[in-house]
């Protein structure tokens, strides 16, 4: 009848445009995006074409799984120049997660002396329910993984001439988190959070323990 139609067409969102209403849009995100190192990865996800996360947690958690693979890249081209293949990204992860619950324990948030840290992850090493490697091979590794550390780990980062530490607090939270979850009993759990239950730095740790 010759009119015409009128649509109501919104018009189509470009990345940026999209990114953001998502992150607007979640308050954990949007908490988030207030920190660089945070807003850097949910842009890299979002670019990648990733589905953002809805929970802090799985941020977190996909943080240490973006910085573990950066550096498995990143060993699978050096492995070439040395003797001994790098650590398997699970049990990588794993240390790491030992390493966290243990700083935890001891109630240390900041850097942490290079020597102390070799001796810990040796120790890791040795521990019978872990990799129980002869206390050679566990020095030499540890060796290695600390002098990686000067900036290819990325979880655990050099801070300072001597010093190491977690990238980020939370990081170390998430990862004593895992390794609570998966390695100690309910009753450790129990003893562990009784312990601290007035210390707000471990609330991180009980919260990412009740969502395991």
């Amino acid at each position: 009848d010759g009119g015409t139609l009128d649509v109501d067409v919104k018009p189509r969102l470009g990345p940026a445009e999209e990114f953001m209403r998502e992150v607007d849009g979640n308050a954990d995100l949007l908490d988030l995006a207030r920190v660089p190192l945070f807003l850097l990865l949910l842009i890299s996800m979002s670019r990648r074409g990733q589905m953002l996360p809805t929970r802090r947690f799985d941020v977190y958690e996909n943080v240490i799984d973006q910085l573990l693979e950066d550096h498995q890249n990143r060993r699978a081209v050096a492995s070439s120049a040395r003797d001994r293949p790098p650590l398997h990204p699970r049990h990588l992860r794993e240390l790491l997660a030992r390493l966290a619950f243990e700083y935890q324990r001891r109630v240390v948030f900041g850097p942490i002396a290079e020597r102390v840290v070799e001796t810990d992850i040796r120790r890791a090493l040795c521990d019978p329910d872990f990799l129980a490697m002869a206390p050679a091979e566990a020095t030499a590794v540890a060796a290695d993984l600390v002098d990686v550390a000067e900036g290819q780990i990325g979880v655990l980062v050099r801070q300072g001439t001597r010093h190491l530490g977690f990238l980020h607090r939370v990081l170390q939270a998430q990862l004593a988190a895992e390794h609570g979850a998966h390695h100690l009993d309910q009753a450790a759990v129990a003893q562990v959070f009784a312990d601290r239950a007035s210390d707000p730095r471990w609330t991180q740790v009980r919260s990412e323990e009740h969502t395991s």
